[in-house]
């Protein structure tokens, strides 16, 4: 092995190196952004960051038999594409497999139609989605001030969560879940439908859901399982899975670590479209915050891909919250912000949901084969219907 050596992968990190060797197991952060932006701020930004965080260059490597961390010497790639849609190109990046010389980080400029649109994409196993929301904010706070002119001091390496304990909510469920047709696993590519809420909806939802002492992210858990149980057409077990921040608890009530630290709570509810959302969304709130307090450290999971797709979840929430602290760049606005997931074979299809500038931003990503696209959307539709109604009246 010629490279340098950085250190052993943790128990997730292996896991997450086992989902990604049977399809890609990517997400991509996007910024939806106008201004003076222009290209070679961006590559040099993006450049910045393998100093900032040195574990950008690392690769997994194999080749003596273990899983180790090594050095990769290629900068990464920073492309810039027009035509198409968002929802083309988050799935593009979602199932385009990183080459075996290149970092685990890419980055697209997609420039649209009055739209453009900066798409930050992670391998899963080096970060999760709150760590790649911290480094799309420092390429974009960096190219800013680039483009500004401003002088700009060398970045300051930052820490990663490699040297604590990685902690885990799952639990089995305890009866069979409700399962989407199986698919041959190297065919599973997901689909991306986005979904832009405005600012009155958001700070409905928002305000209810403070009045009542819910999660935002268990109402969007509760409307979207309901729409499940609408095509399901009758009273079945449906499994969710929420993966949980557990930096808080792990890293010393730090937020500002980087690197993969999420666990998962695998929940299982049975359901009809009849039931009450608010009181399915009172349930998981408190299945959420059980879940987070019972963290206990993780032991290797099965390590086995079949082993992890049959005990996929039928679908999964995940939310990185209200986005804070982003200062406003001189002579470029983000105007919205989200990320998507690759459905690899751990799940069925997942809804992820970020809050940034008072806006709710979902993206509804999904396995073609498995869930039809008519369907989909069908599903997604269904979900921000009932949100709507949701935030109606007082």
């Amino acid at each position: 092995m010629s490279a340098q050596i950085i250190r052993n992968l943790n128990a997730l990190e292996e896991v997450f190196h086992s989902v990604d060797q049977a399809v890609p197991f990517n997400f991509t952060v996007f910024a939806e952004v106008s201004g003076s932006m222009h290209v070679d701020a961006l590559r040099l930004s993006v450049a910045r960051q393998m100093s900032r965080f040195p574990i950008l260059r690392g690769r997994v490597d194999t080749s003596d038999g273990q899983l180790v961390w090594t050095c990769c010497d290629s900068e990464p790639r920073v492309d810039m594409v027009s035509g198409g849609t968002l929802a083309d190109q988050l799935a593009n990046q979602l199932n385009t497999a990183f080459a075996p010389d290149e970092p685990y980080l890419r980055v697209r400029w997609h420039r649209g139609k009055g739209v453009d649109v900066i798409l930050l994409t992670l391998n899963h196993v080096i970060a999760d989605g709150r760590s790649g929301i911290r480094l799309l904010q420092h390429i974009l706070d960096d190219a800013a001030a680039l483009i500004g002119g401003e002088p700009l001091m060398d970045p300051v390496p930052e820490n990663t969560i490699s040297d604590v304990p990685v902690r885990s909510v799952a639990k089995p469920l305890a009866t069979p879940a409700r399962q989407f047709p199986e698919t041959d696993i190297s065919s599973r590519n997901t689909a991306v439908l986005p979904i832009s809420f405005d600012r009155a909806l958001t700070g409905a939802l928002s305000s209810k859901c403070q009045r009542l002492g819910l999660s935002l992210t268990a109402l969007i858990g509760a409307a979207h399982a309901l729409s499940l149980a609408d095509v399901f057409g009758e009273r079945v077990p449906v499994s969710m899975s929420f993966p949980v921040d557990l930096r808080g608890r792990s890293v010393a009530q730090s937020t500002s670590t980087f690197g993969l630290a999420v666990g998962n709570a695998s929940l299982l509810y049975r359901l009809d479209a009849a039931d009450d959302p608010w009181s399915l969304a009172t349930r998981m709130s408190g299945d959420l915050k059980r879940a987070a307090l019972a963290a206990e450290p993780m032991r290797i999971g099965p390590s086995s891909v079949m082993d992890l797709y049959a005990a996929r979840s039928t679908g999964a929430i995940s939310s990185a919250g209200r986005v804070r602290d982003w200062l406003p760049y001189p002579g470029l606005l983000v105007q919205r912000l989200g990320f998507a997931v690759s459905c690899s074979v751990v799940g069925d299809h997942i809804l992820t949901a970020t809050t940034y500038d008072d806006t709710l931003q979902l993206s509804y990503c999904v396995v073609g084969d498995a869930i039809p696209l008519v369907h989909a959307q069908g599903i997604a539709s269904a979900t921000v219907e009932r949100l709507q109604y949701l935030a109606q009246g007082s």
